[in-house]
Parts: structure tokens; sequence; C-alpha cells
């Protein structure tokens, strides 16, 4: 997954960063450490938070056509 970050570390002892202005190159490396969790479990959760933000959004929906009866 990349990073969707807006700055970038110019200096990685310091951890100083700066405002992305897209001259910079920027990387993303894949592989370069043993997973935390077994990639099929990363995925049913990225499917789960999809689920729940889909049953969210049409629960609001739903709540705002409501017409109190007061």
């Amino acid at each position: 997954m990349a990073h969707n970050s807006t700055t970038n570390t110019v200096d990685f002892i310091t951890k100083k960063r700066v405002k992305y202005n897209g001259l910079v190159p920027r990387y993303y490396v894949e592989n370069n450490h043993e997973a935390f969790i077994p990639f099929e479990i990363f995925m049913q959760v990225q499917v789960e938070s999809i689920r729940r933000r889909v049953v969210h959004t049409k629960n609001c929906s739903f709540a705002q056509m409501i017409i109190s009866g007061n």
C-alpha cells in the first residue's frame, strides 16, 4: 500500500520533514521485511473495513430520511 503523505523525510537521522513538492523522487519498497500478519488475514480485514464503511454510509443515508412525528 502506497503512503499518501504530503511530506517527505529529508533527513532520516533528525527525522526532518518538508512539504512534498513533487521534485524529490519517492520510493515504495515491497517485501522489505516479514509481514506481521498473513496476507490472507490482511485482505479479509480490508474487505470487512469496506463492508462496514458501506453499511455505515447506507445507515446514515436512511437516518437522514426519517421524519419525526413530533
